[in-house]
């Protein structure tokens, strides 16, 4: 497979769509002369995923006379019948036998071609070799096809199987057929409601090019374009977008095309999409009231991303604008609840958004996962991680991620597969971490992007790992991305809080603060939050108490008004850290405790180590040592190393050793292990999985065998047991 993949990719002028090799080399069986006949013989744009493959696919001259030679010395009864099967992908011989009837033949006709070894005749009826179909099929006349079409949707079941029946009223048209386009439309519907976005995308398209009316048609194409994106064919989506763009006729049409236009540019120039957005809404006012709403909404999402580097306006501007807008009708839907709470944050502040912040959580961890809450929901986890909500995180997190997989929303999925490595790292699970951000950047290249682009955000899991190298090349990298506008905001946040954290655990306090300040200063959303921690430890140790105030402060009343066990245990540690004398120590086991009833172990180890560092500076030795023996075990244990060689540091300090590191039984297995073993754990089966990770169900078995052997279980049961749970 990897090998018929390297071909395609040598042959096509553009990248191919991923879905598209997949099925030149299924009909090629990987045969490298029938895959560079199928791949010259496409299109660029079918390459590419904008227009619809042919069915069966083209094998080009050379390789159809080969193929038709036996065909030709059949009788002309079994070459109709012939033809209907190629025509027919399913097989079906009730199908078959009703399309034979209605051209004047039976059955029975195929009995020639499959004495001759063309085809298999058992519960259906199947060539004996793809390419077989494809010569019988293009060695038809125009005519032959369509005759044959009309004949096989006449005797498909409308009730049973409406899109096969649909498909073949498609190729029996000669021309503009609105009909056939209605039905066409109707199939593209239900298969939106399924979540099969690809289905979806070809109905439309089709039906367009059988619509008479140009600006219906460029409707289609639009919402062509649309159902490509959710799929995340994102090329073929621009291909698809720019045909329907001459066309669009109405404000709404226009102001949909503007913010997919939007949605393309989210990692070529993504500061540019608030204003893109913003000024979709605004047309969308007078026409469309919900659009309009749920357009300032991702307008807001998009400020979230571009943080700072947002160009042509601003967050603030965009929250007035958004504020602005007509009221919703209620009771309110979930954009309308994300646009209060981030309008109120970008507007107003922190303190004035949480309880739409409250709501936005309650509403997406109770609302059933299905495509149109898909973006709300990651959107809406930024309102857990506002809130210091790492259970309503990964909750609403953690079923669309389900959703996503099972309809095969691969843009999407990348996006919250990013999220839930946050998660993981923020719990420790740095290994699981870094094997979404590995499997996002899979996604990535399957979708014929630049998967190392997506790599980017692991920045800030660097720090964590105390990987100097790894995360001052990180910083560089992102800040001349950032420059270049060619990344977000919140890239270039995430990496300046990973070298801060990184440079505390080494002790470069006023290094830590100068990276941290600048977040600090911005204050942009969930990060503005994350780096008060690191300002005020940076600040306090470096000496610089007035800045260590501002940020105590800030973090003092967000953390009061979230009251969340994280929030108020960063609070607690933080004025700790802020506090003389012995009245330190109430505040270090109010944190501890705070934190332990979170599944936030990093902040909870850095709780231990700088209670420890507390006790030893008391001179309280014994005490010190059962609080940093504690914090080393547990970084040790995540692989953070830099603050587990701190908390060694400490221990020696006291007089004692540190105990050599255990590895956790997450570092153990490779990524792919990693995701198939967490799966697993759940109950999923091996076809579950496979489906769930686009692999085999062979290979799922393959990898448990070798999870079995690499931490010494026998059962999936077990796995239960492990740390990787």
């Amino acid at each position: 497979m990897p090998a018929a993949r390297e071909l395609i990719a040598t042959l096509a002028p553009h990248p191919i769509d991923a879905a598209v090799a997949g099925r030149v080399i299924t009909a090629a069986e990987g045969c490298p002369l029938a895959i560079r006949e199928i791949v010259v013989g496409l299109r660029p744009e079918q390459l590419i995923g904008a227009e619809a493959l042919p069915d069966p696919l083209p094998i080009g001259p050379g390789l159809e006379r080969h193929f038709l030679r036996q065909v030709e010395t059949l009788p002309h009864a079994s070459r109709t019948a012939l033809l209907l099967v190629a025509a027919e992908p399913s097989g079906d011989w009730r199908v078959l036998t009703h399309a034979c009837q209605a051209l004047g033949t039976d059955f029975t006709a195929l009995e020639p071609a499959k004495l001759a070894g063309l085809l298999s005749i058992s519960h259906d009826v199947t060539f004996r070799h793809p390419l077989i179909r494809s010569a019988v099929y293009a060695g038809a006349s125009d005519a032959e096809r369509r005759v044959a079409h009309l004949a096989l949707a006449e005797a498909t079941d409308a009730s049973a199987r409406p899109d096969a029946r649909a498909w073949h009223l498609a190729d029996a048209a000669s021309g503009p057929d609105d009909a056939t386009a209605s039905i066409l439309e109707e199939c593209a519907i239900r298969a939106r409601d399924r979540g099969h976005y690809a289905e979806e995308a070809a109905f439309w398209w089709r039906a367009a090019g059988l619509t008479a009316d140009r600006a219906h048609a460029a409707t289609s194409l639009l919402a062509s374009a649309q159902a490509k994106f959710a799929g995340g064919s994102l090329s073929a989506s621009e291909a698809v977008l720019a045909q329907a763009l001459p066309d669009l006729s109405t404000p709404r049409l226009r102001a949909g095309a503007q913010r997919l236009e939007a949605a393309l540019k989210t990692f070529v120039v993504p500061s540019e999409i608030p204003r893109l957005l913003v000024g979709a809404a605004e047309s969308l006012e007078h026409v469309d009231v919900r659009l309009a709403r749920d357009t300032y909404a991702e307008a807001l999402a998009a400020c979230a991303v571009s943080a700072q580097a947002t160009s042509g306006t601003t967050p603030q501007d965009v929250a007035r604008a958004a504020l602005r807008a007509p009221g919703a009708q209620s009771p309110g839907t979930v954009a309308d609840v994300l646009l209060e709470a981030f309008a109120t944050r970008f507007g107003a502040g922190y303190t004035e958004a949480v309880p739409a912040y409250r709501r936005c959580v309650e509403m997406l961890s109770v609302c059933a996962p299905d495509p149109a809450a898909s973006r709300w929901a990651v959107f809406g986890s930024k309102a857990a991680e506002e809130l210091w909500d790492p259970i309503s995180y990964r909750t609403m997190l953690g079923r669309m991620q389900h959703a996503q997989r099972e309809r095969g929303a691969l843009d999407a999925l990348r996006i919250t597969l990013n999220r839930l490595a946050d998660y993981e790292m923020w719990s420790g699970h740095f290994a699981l971490a870094d094997a979404y951000h590995s499997e996002v950047a899979e996604i990535a290249s399957a979708l014929g992007e630049d998967g190392q682009r997506w790599q980017q955000v692991k920045a800030e899991l660097y720090g964590w790992q105390g990987r100097d190298a790894d995360m001052r090349a990180a910083v560089a990298r992102t800040a001349r991305a950032l420059a270049a506008g060619q990344t977000p905001g919140v890239a270039m946040n995430s990496a300046l809080l990973g070298l801060a954290r990184l440079d505390i655990a080494n002790g470069r306090y006023a290094d830590a603060l100068a990276s941290a300040r600048q977040v600090f200063d911005n204050d942009p959303l969930t990060h503005g939050n994350h780096c008060l921690p690191e300002v005020i430890e940076a600040g306090v140790r470096a000496g610089d108490r007035d800045i260590s105030s501002l940020a105590m402060a800030r973090l003092e009343t967000r953390g009061r008004a979230s009251g969340t066990a994280w929030a108020l245990g960063l609070v607690a540690r933080s004025l700790a850290l802020t506090t003389e004398g012995l009245a330190a120590e109430a505040f270090y086991r109010r944190a501890l405790e705070h934190l332990a009833a979170t599944p936030i172990r990093t902040d909870l180890a850095r709780g231990h180590l700088l209670y420890g560092e507390w006790l030893r500076r008391q001179g309280r030795r014994t005490d010190a040592r059962g609080q940093l023996r504690q914090a080393h075990e547990l970084f040790a244990t995540m692989g953070a190393d830099a603050f587990a060689q701190r908390a060694a540091r400490e221990l020696g300090a006291t007089g004692a050793r540190a105990r050599r590191r255990t590895v956790g039984a997450s570092n153990q297995l490779t990524s792919q292990e990693l995701r198939i073993a967490r799966l697993a754990s759940t109950g999923a089966t091996s076809k579950e999985i496979a489906g769930q990770l686009f692999l085999s169900p062979r290979t799922i078995d393959a990898h448990m065998r070798n999870v079995f052997s690499k931490l010494g279980i026998t059962s999936r049961r077990q796995l239960r047991d492990t740390e990787i749970c």
